[in-house]
């Protein structure tokens, strides 16, 4: 069985795909708010990531995102959002609207001070801070019914990759996916600037709390064009 297990690794036709994003024995299920804005500062300066090109690309930048929160002991998730045949996921940046039919970013579980956890979504092309997952898909215009959140590996409801929509995370995906915003980088701000990212509750409040409180608690739940192969 070994062996078969292997050989559908190999040829990418294990639905799971989990087994690619296996955190350590000791990685945070649930992390702090502070941890959580932590990390999302360390996501956002990741300047090998193309933020800035949001025409396409998200499904690269949130799988090499959640590699990076791997690395920092962290367990991720991820959400997705896509257009229905009634609603379009669109954007209203200030230089300019953008349409997707789908949008994939980062998720984590964070300490809501209350035994539970809220899940916050890390977004660097749409917030300069952690967003709950509704903060989230209302910048998208979008309905709670058209967002998925789903383990690492997971494909959303309805669809079969978990890279893409169509397309599974395999052994040169990691290639793949820094070669795309190798690509990207240098096309960011081509059209008068990069993208002005929209404020998220958790960045505003931490700036007024020297130190954030960890009974704060958060109420809460993408969007790029059709990916390449």
């Amino acid at each position: 069985m070994g062996v078969v297990h292997h050989l559908k690794d190999m040829f990418n036709v294990r639905k799971d795909r989990s087994a690619f994003f296996t955190p350590s024995p000791d990685a945070e299920t649930i992390v702090s708010p502070a941890r959580a804005m932590e990390i999302f500062d360390v996501l956002k300066n990741m300047k090998h990531l193309a933020y800035g090109y949001t025409d396409d690309g998200c499904y690269a930048r949130a799988h090499l995102m959640c590699r990076q929160i791997l690395d920092m002991n962290a367990v991720p998730q991820k959400a997705w959002a896509f257009e229905t045949e009634k609603r379009d996921l669109v954007v209203n940046y200030p230089e300019g609207d953008q349409i997707w039919w789908f949008h994939v970013a980062p998720v984590l579980k964070v300490d809501n001070g209350k035994g539970g956890y809220v899940a916050m979504v890390l977004d660097p092309s749409l917030f300069d801070g952690p967003a709950t997952v509704k903060e989230w898909r209302e910048v998208m215009k979008a309905e709670a019914d058209q967002v998925f959140i789903v383990d690492c590996g997971a494909a959303p409801k309805g669809y079969t990759g978990d890279y893409t929509p169509f397309h599974r995370t395999g052994w040169t995906t990691d290639a793949k996916a820094k070669k795309l915003m190798f690509d990207y980088v240098p096309l960011q701000g081509l059209n008068g600037g990069m993208p002005t990212v929209f404020p998220s509750r958790m960045r505003a409040e931490s700036a007024n709390d020297a130190v954030m409180p960890q009974t704060r608690f958060y109420k809460g739940a993408a969007a790029c064009p059709n990916p390449k192969a």
